[in-house]
């Protein structure tokens, strides 16, 4: 429940959340799995909560939750990415069979089906999804999908955007000015708006690593917060998180000694979730807060 309990914190009451209480189909609603979460939005009022096998919102002004199917016009189950567009006011829900809604702050939603019929032989799934204007990028491990949230249709795909034009795996992206960044499975890739995306030539990874962190892997997280762009590399059971200024990157803390779960821009700071031991936001100062859980081991 890390996330979910640095979402509510600044919401709810010593009572904690209630639950939405409603008749027959609500109270089977109330037993789903609601833990773990996996994948949030943050939609003003309301944040966006995907588990392995639910699909709920919490409510901040009523300090409530209800989950969400097929009942509410979504499309399908099993969601494996979320953002939101506060331009558009609504929510961009991925689901794990490459399925896609578009979930409205009004209720209403648009179904985008032309990921889950298009013939994919290669792996489909889909980590991360991310909103830049009135684009929506999905970082695949066939590469990068576009949705134009307009037209609500695929306006590109960038496929084979690794180095010579061989495949990569993306596990996320962001969008920072005028630069598309992309954590691949061949690093850091960096691409300008305005140059062809479908050409691999357009790209550049960012290699080695910034800081000699010995065997790491791929970078896996990606964030905007503010000017700056955030990053992590895994490297065996640990973290560093790097912030990308004059051009340059730069380590933002001492590697945590856990691996990071998500990464992700608030209006209180960067947020960085582990897997074993809390939530964390870098304030203004630079600092790492715990938020929830408990502290993390730092190596030096």
């Amino acid at each position: 429940m890390l996330v979910v309990l640095l979402l509510l914190a600044p919401w709810l009451g010593p009572q904690g959340a209630r639950a939405q209480n409603t008749a027959g189909y609500g109270d089977w609603q109330l037993h789903l799995p609601t833990n773990r979460p996996l994948h949030l939005a943050d939609a003003g009022n309301r944040v966006y909560v995907g588990t392995e096998n639910a699909f709920y919102f919490i409510d901040k002004t009523l300090n409530t939750t209800q989950t969400l199917s097929s009942r509410d016009g979504l499309s399908d189950v099993g969601v494996a990415a979320l953002a939101y567009d506060s331009v558009g006011h609504q929510t961009v829900v991925v689901y794990r069979n490459n399925n896609v809604d578009l979930l409205g702050d009004d209720g209403r939603v648009r179904n985008l089906p032309d990921i889950l019929r298009k013939s994919i032989q290669s792996d489909r799934t889909i980590y991360q999804a991310a909103v830049s204007g009135r684009r929506a990028y999905l970082a695949a491990a066939f590469g990068v999908v576009v949705l134009n949230l307009d037209r609500v249709e695929v306006s590109d795909t960038y496929s084979a955007i690794g180095p010579a034009g061989t495949a990569v795996r993306v596990y996320a992206t962001a969008v920072a000015h005028d630069t598309l960044f992309a954590a691949t499975s061949a690093g850091l890739q960096v691409a300008r708006m305005a140059d062809n995306l479908l050409d691999y030539r357009s790209w550049a990874v960012y290699q080695p690593v910034p800081v000699a962190t010995g065997g790491y892997e791929p970078y896996r997280q990606l964030a905007t917060q503010g000017p700056y762009v955030y990053a992590t590399v895994d490297n065996g059971g640990g973290t560093y998180v790097f912030r990308r200024a004059a051009n340059a990157w730069q380590p933002v803390a001492a590697p945590y000694t856990t691996r990071a779960r998500q990464l992700r821009s608030s209006l209180r700071g960067l947020l960085l979730a582990g897997d074993n031991y809390g939530v964390y936001r870098r304030d203004a100062a630079g600092t790492f807060q715990l938020l929830a859980g408990r502290p993390a081991r730092t190596t030096t």
